[in-house]
């Protein structure tokens, strides 16, 4: 991470997603603009986390690991956004692995300072717990589509979901992460084989050598029903 230290950049960003609107009280002397390079890593798993940022430029991706020692991609994150409000609201620690996906601009504002004058701060604490409502419903979410819809459903959705969230389409996975994509689907490996086969039969995807190609991508955006993330 690099500190920017440029008072007139970092004000126009903060101008541009009024940012001060989101409190009570002015919070600028305690912004900092820092630059995060492609592959950088914001926030490591189980590790205290030192500041609460807002993203105003670039994209993040947050990443969870399986207890096979595995990473999953969890979803990616673009402006404006924030990072650290359940570490906020919690002990601080980070959930997830949070990395910049190319060079990325956050403002950040230490941990110690939000619990010290945002924990005060009416507005802002209905301003985070919005954030966090729409993360519950959007977990609530994805389990329903566990339980309710088949697995063919819940994979376009899964492959659909990663590529309305990349900057190029996705047309082919390792098939060495189907035990991470059979986990976060609910599912067995046996079973989602099954069902890549039948979506093979279908010309919808094909499993070639070491890669699950996406061959229909219009067919496979049909049979998704809603989006995971």
């Amino acid at each position: 991470m690099e500190n920017i230290n440029n008072p007139r950049v970092l004000k126009e960003y903060v101008d541009k997603f009024n940012i001060n609107s989101l409190f009570q009280d002015n919070m600028m002397e305690d912004m900092k603009l820092c630059k995060f390079n492609s592959e950088e890593i914001i926030f490591l798993e189980e590790e205290h986390i030192e500041n609460f940022y807002f993203i105003v430029e670039g994209k993040v991706r947050v990443k969870a690991s399986l207890k096979s020692g595995k990473e999953i991609l969890l979803r990616f994150i673009q402006p404006f956004n924030t990072l650290g409000e359940i570490e906020l609201m919690g002990d601080c620690c980070a959930k997830n692995r949070v990395e910049s996906v190319k060079e990325s601009l956050l403002i950040g504002i230490s941990i110690d300072k939000m619990r010290k004058f945002a924990f005060e701060d009416i507005k802002f604490l209905k301003y985070i717990n919005g954030i966090l409502s729409h993360k519950i419903s959007t977990i609530d979410k994805t389990m329903a589509l566990n339980l309710t819809y088949p697995l063919d459903v819940r994979l376009a959705n899964y492959l659909i979901t990663i590529n309305s969230t990349n900057e190029n389409r996705i047309n082919e996975l390792e098939t060495n992460d189907l035990n991470d994509i059979a986990e976060i689907l609910g599912s067995s490996l046996r079973h989602l084989n099954r069902v890549i086969k039948d979506m093979s039969d279908l010309g919808i995807l094909k499993k070639q050598n070491k890669k699950l190609l996406i061959q229909d991508y219009d067919k496979l955006k049909q049979m998704s029903v809603e989006l995971y993330f």
